[in-house]
């Protein structure tokens, strides 16, 4: 567990940097305000460990032991909280929808 661990940490610090440096810079050669562009950026970034943690078999187990509705649940309300910190407003029938969304998944 402890070398899974040590790898999903030094794969989320690339990732993190380098889907920060293309978002950034994606945003700058399309003209995208940062006001709309770091919300964004920081919605996908928040969303990267899900999907990374799938990819490492004792994450992914760990996960999948009871924990799967939370872990689920969690990856979709974070990116919508983070994009609600200028990108979009805040409405709770938004992030209620989602929590039911997911739960019925």
């Amino acid at each position: 567990m402890a070398k899974s661990l040590h790898g999903f940490r030094a794969a989320l610090g690339a990732g993190w940097m380098a889907l920060g440096a293309c978002g950034a810079l994606y945003a700058q050669l399309r003209g995208i305000p940062a006001s709309v562009a770091a919300p964004a950026l920081g919605a996908l970034l928040v969303e990267y460990p899900f999907y990374l943690a799938t990819g490492f078999g004792d994450l992914r187990e760990r996960v999948t032991r009871g924990w799967l509705p939370v872990f689920l649940i969690t990856g979709a309300v974070l990116p919508y909280l983070a994009c609600c910190f200028g990108a979009a407003p805040f409405q709770w029938t938004s992030l209620a929808r989602i929590v039911l969304t997911i739960g019925a998944i």
